[in-house]
């Protein structure tokens, strides 16, 4: 069985805020828990995204190599959380591929495939130790809100894939919006609490420098960093089951699920460090302020959706003269 652990036998020891548990490591830096509540809707958000992308774990043209006496194919996975998307592409057809995931907390379960390693704790934003040039496909979820310097580390991603290889970034873009009468895109009402509450979020994410806004330049960052072959597809994430095709309805909810579960665990979970350190929120007023909102995320009237946005790009095969060999 592959090593899954802290890299040094230790890590700092976790600790307790208003109810939910924090990773020890970086004691402040991350802004969201580590518990059980977390681990379970980490697995579940992981199921969203499979479900949202018509059931599949990734967009990048990404081909598992025959292994060698000397290497074999070797995939990273940033931010890993449980570990749940390793886990699922090794059962699907990537057996022979090295996976491995760094994470700031140890959420993971004891690792059921033997070609799976996680590692914790380790800030991926922190100078890296995982060898230049060696990397197949890096992997990406839920970046935002705990990147604050988006080209440094797409520079770190670039020279540590190898020519040819594929980095692939995931995240889900809170912002919310309406499907119109029309069925087009409209803006979702400014008075509305949800509305209230990603404003809320991104004004203070972005004063301690880790912005949960989905970065619109996301594309022109990972051309200056080198890489070729950029590519954006966007996924409607409807918010309750108010759709009437199946697949959306389906999606809204898992995506209910994912926020208003629990006692509005999910919500919870993505603003209560930040609304009580940042802010300095009373906790009772965080949690009336966010039991309105689920209250406004579970009205099917209001047809709401946020969206996943999905960006995969290639290191190219020749030498870039700004990452020389």
């Amino acid at each position: 069985m592959p090593l899954s652990g802290s890299i040094d036998g230790s890590a700092a020891q976790d600790y307790q805020e208003n109810g939910r548990l924090y990773p020890g490591f970086r004691r402040g830096l991350y802004l969201q828990p580590c518990d059980t509540k977390e681990m379970e809707r980490l697995d579940v958000v992981h199921h969203l995204l499979y479900h949202a992308r018509h059931k599949s774990w990734l967009n990048a043209p990404f081909e598992q190599q025959p292994p060698t006496p000397y290497d074999r194919t070797r995939v990273l996975d940033l931010g890993a959380g449980t570990g749940a998307w390793c886990d699922s592409m090794a059962a699907t057809g990537y057996s022979e591929a090295e996976f491995v995931g760094i994470d700031i907390a140890g959420m993971g379960p004891p690792r059921t495939y033997p070609n799976v390693e996680l590692r914790w704790p380790i800030d991926y934003e922190s100078p890296w130790s995982l060898g230049e040039n060696s990397w197949d496909l890096i992997h990406l979820q839920l970046g935002c809100g705990c990147v604050s310097n988006w080209p440094k580390l797409y520079d770190k991603v670039y020279k540590h894939l190898r020519p040819g290889s594929w980095f692939e970034q995931v995240e889900i873009d809170y912002k919310p919006w309406c499907e119109g009468p029309d069925g087009n895109t409209a803006p979702y009402p400014p008075q509305g609490k949800l509305m209230s509450w990603y404003l809320y979020m991104v004004e203070a994410t972005r004063s301690v420098n880790k912005s949960i806004a989905y970065n619109e330049n996301t594309d022109d960052m990972l051309r200056a960093a080198g890489f070729t072959n950029v590519n954006e597809y966007i996924y409607k994430l409807p918010l309750n089951s108010w759709p009437g095709d199946a697949h959306n309805k389906d999606v809204g909810r898992w995506m209910s699920i994912i926020l208003t579960d629990q006692n509005n665990c999910g919500l919870e979970g993505l603003s209560l460090a930040t609304f009580f350190r940042v802010n300095q929120w009373p906790v009772d007023h965080i949690r009336r302020f966010l039991d309105e909102t689920a209250r406004e995320v579970k009205d099917k009237r209001n047809h709401a959706f946020m969206q996943l946005r999905v960006v995969w790009a290639q290191r190219p095969t020749s030498n870039d003269p700004r990452h020389p060999p």
